[in-house]
């Protein structure tokens, strides 16, 4: 078998982007090279891939500016882009010299605009895999902020430069792209059972868990006291740097630690976060219950609600209650729900691998 560089262009925007592409790029046998380059923490990384890897950081996106885990800054983050593509000869040339140097032979894109001219300019492939593309989360903004018009103009010219697009299930519109192949759902599945997961953590399996995921954003506005009292009868974790550690009931759990992500949210009885596409696919496959709060401003939230609602079991806190720890009725609903899961495809990292190769041998 030939030897080839794979070269993932992944968007920094929160961690969904690089997680299933870390899924995918485990699928891929250990006899190619694969190269990172992205502004997304490099830990996720070195914490997630089961075989050899580069990384280098590069920026050629830059995703959504928040405030905080539920408010996007919509001029901020069109700003900035337009700021981005200021330097885009630059750019696209720098990367170009680099994928040369490293003789790349394929480039694969979640989903950075400028990966197809780049690989165009190159003459080698390029495959994009996401579940929304860039314009269609701008083009909302655009409409209150005309005057950055020209963004959603670059983002489709380069669009339209990919070879093969794979769409993911729960998905905006994807009607940019010339050429679009869907996929099942990409997610990571916890390899160890609660129990064992519970274990590691020295949780007793009797008491109810929650896991509140929402990266790092800040998380001062919450009343902790009132929410520690309220569910005092279950055990919080979380992975977020900011949440208090003076409570009995409230665990703050190491990045780089002995439990993942996947392995948290397979353990807990309800995870509340925000839905991200990561969270929502990370849920959905290992079967747990979503107390979610909504960005009602953001065009994708919209897709991953219906999402959580077709393949899993959700409910929706308001943002008041939500910051003044009043969970617990929530909480109870979705324990006391009788929804049956429904089964869905989770092959997407394998079945993404086997397209990629399938395009490269034909």
């Amino acid at each position: 078998m030939k030897s080839y560089h794979f070269l993932f262009y992944t968007s920094s925007h929160g961690l969904g982007h690089s997680t299933r592409m870390i899924e995918v790029a485990n699928n891929i046998p250990s006899c190619h090279r694969i190269t990172f380059a992205t502004c997304a923490p490099e830990w996720i990384y070195r914490s997630s891939m089961t075989r050899s890897c580069s990384y280098r950081r590069a920026k050629i996106d830059t995703g959504v500016i928040q405030k905080d885990f539920l408010t996007v800054c919509e001029e901020e983050t069109l700003r900035d882009y337009s700021d981005l593509l200021k330097n885009r000869e630059q750019i696209i040339n720098e990367e170009i010299t680099w994928n040369k140097l490293n003789k790349v032979d394929l480039i694969i894109s979640d989903i950075p605009p400028m990966a197809f001219p780049v690989a165009k300019k190159l003459s080698v492939p390029s495959i994009g895999i996401a579940n929304f593309s860039w314009d269609w989360i701008y083009t909302p903004m655009i409409k209150k902020y005309p005057a950055y018009s020209h963004i959603i103009e670059s983002i489709q010219r380069d669009y339209k430069k990919a070879d093969l697009v794979l769409s993911l299930p729960v998905n905006g519109d994807m009607s940019v792209f010339p050429s679009v192949k869907h996929l099942p759902l990409i997610a990571r599945k916890s390899r160890l059972s609660g129990k064992e997961i519970r274990k590691k953590l020295n949780i007793d399996e009797k008491r109810k868990l929650i896991l509140c995921s929402f990266s790092n954003f800040s998380m001062v506005n919450i009343d902790f006291a009132h929410l520690s009292e309220e569910l005092k009868d279950f055990i919080l974790i979380s992975f977020n740097g900011e949440f208090p550690g003076n409570y009995n009931n409230i665990i703050k759990l190491d990045n780089c630690g002995n439990i993942s992500h996947e392995e948290a949210v397979a353990a807990t009885d309800i995870v509340v976060c925000k839905p991200g596409y990561g969270m929502v696919a990370e849920t959905i496959i290992n079967r747990t219950p979503v107390l979610y709060i909504s960005r009602k401003d953001y065009i994708e939230n919209t897709v991953l609600v219906e999402g959580l609602h077709k393949y899993g079991i959700a409910e929706e806190i308001s943002k008041e209650d939500f910051l003044s720890g009043k969970w617990r009725v929530y909480i109870n609903k979705l324990l006391s729900c009788n929804k049956t899961w429904q089964s869905i495809d989770s092959s997407g990292a394998k079945i993404a691998v086997e397209e990629i190769f399938n395009f490269l041998e034909k």
